[in-house]
């Protein structure tokens, strides 16, 4: 894996592909993208850098099948052209003060649909290297804020143990594939320090700054804190459900990387990203706020009807960046999802029908919010690669505040 970085912009080399960042990577659930078919796929411009998480293929298509096709996973689910990255943990988990738990001193649990399974460093070389992933990020006892100091300190501790064993297991049997370096620590500014200090004495080809996809109330000051101690000759990823206006705070920050799992949460909500990125148009207001003469607020006895169905799956209320489908205001707003945006389902559908679609539980809805809101994230960062090179980020971060503001 080659780095290289000029202030905010920069480009990763893996395996002779070239990506740009700051960037954002794919969200891979068991080897294809959420409620999309291939022939979805080329209506996006999605890239070719996918990460996938353990639990999604542990026991489908698992270690037995794939020995015995005897080649790698690429191959398997036809993804040739992609850049395959091992995650252990799930970017759309749930707060993990519910699962944390259950790791061990030598082991990570994860939940597949049989049940919990208990997975050590050998146990996840095995499926990188028979699986064939470009790219390791090994296992970690990721945990949630505000836990004991003791706690965040046996995070660190267990996540530096799993990194020592992961790195001796690929040199042992020469596995090819780049590890990255986890850093856990919980809240803990102490724990996070000496986590980044042991693991820059190994041999990682950049870092995963976990657990900020979750509530942090010091989210920006801990973030700053861990990047200070981090090179700029390499890479620094975060996953997980993150706002526009976080992601846009972490690039300042130094990060350089990060997923697109948001637009399977929202998707899976009945909601449709709708903030404004575009430095290049004038807003007259906010994309989904409506005026009552056009009929599209729907009343029952004067009340208009609203859902409490912004909350991710992480805890964060999402209202201030999407719309909720499911609300009967859409019943007869025949209006795209977000004006202006090129992907197929606003120029073929409107509010009202993919209204219509999650009010009578039809699968196509899934799809259609899934197209969209991959197309509206992904531009989003090239819209934030633009506004890097045209130095307009100033200008982009105060378009991204305002729908907060409004």
């Amino acid at each position: 894996m080659i780095f290289k970085k000029e202030k905010f912009l920069g480009e990763m080399t893996i395996k002779n592909k070239t990506f740009k960042t700051p960037g954002c990577l794919v969200y891979v659930r068991g080897g294809m993208v959420p409620h999309l078919m291939n022939d979805n796929l080329k209506t996006l411009n999605l890239g070719d850098l996918w990460q996938l998480s353990l639990e999604t293929i542990y026991e489908l298509p698992s270690l037995d099948v794939m020995e015995c096709f005897g080649k790698s996973f690429h191959e398997y689910c036809c993804l040739k052209d992609k850049i395959l990255i091992l995650n252990s943990q799930d970017s759309l988990l749930q707060n993990p003060s519910d699962i944390f738990r259950y790791n061990e001193e030598k082991s990570v649990s994860i939940w597949t649909p049989g049940g919990r399974r208990k997975v050590t460093p050998k146990d996840y070389m095995k499926f990188l290297k028979v699986f064939q992933f470009d790219v390791c990020i090994p296992l970690s006892d990721c945990i949630p804020p505000n836990l004991p100091k003791k706690r965040c300190r046996k995070s660190a501790d267990r996540t530096i143990r799993f990194l020592d064993e992961c790195l001796k297991i690929k040199i042992d049997q020469k596995i090819d594939s780049p590890v990255l370096g986890v850093i856990e620590g919980g809240n803990s500014k102490e724990e996070r320090e000496r986590c980044i200090k042991e693991i820059l004495k190994k041999d990682v080809e950049g870092f995963v700054l976990s657990g900020f996809n979750y509530y942090l109330p010091n989210y920006k000051e801990l973030l700053h804190f861990c990047t200070n101690f981090l090179p700029k000759d390499k890479v620094k990823f975060m996953f997980g459900i993150l706002t526009p206006d976080e992601v846009i705070n972490a690039i300042e920050l130094g990060v350089d990387v990060f997923d697109s799992v948001i637009a399977y949460d929202c998707t899976d909500r009945g909601c449709a990203l709708s903030f404004k990125y575009n430095t290049k148009k004038k807003y007259a207001e906010r994309s989904h706020s409506f005026s009552n003469s056009n009929g599209c607020y729907h009343n029952n006895n004067g009340v208009e009807f609203k859902t409490n169905n912004h909350i991710a799956k992480c805890g964060k209320n999402m209202e201030d960046f999407e719309m909720d489908l499911h609300e009967s205001r859409y019943f007869d707003d025949l209006q795209a999802l977000v004006e202006g945006c090129s992907c197929y389902c606003c120029i073929q559908y409107t509010r009202a029908y993919i209204h219509h679609l999650l009010v009578t539980k039809e699968m196509l809805s899934s799809v259609l919010l899934m197209i969209h809101n991959l197309h509206h994230w992904m531009n989003f960062f090239e819209e934030i690669q633009e506004s890097l090179k045209e130095n307009k980020f100033t200008e982009l971060k105060e378009i991204v505040l305002e729908s907060k503001m409004i």
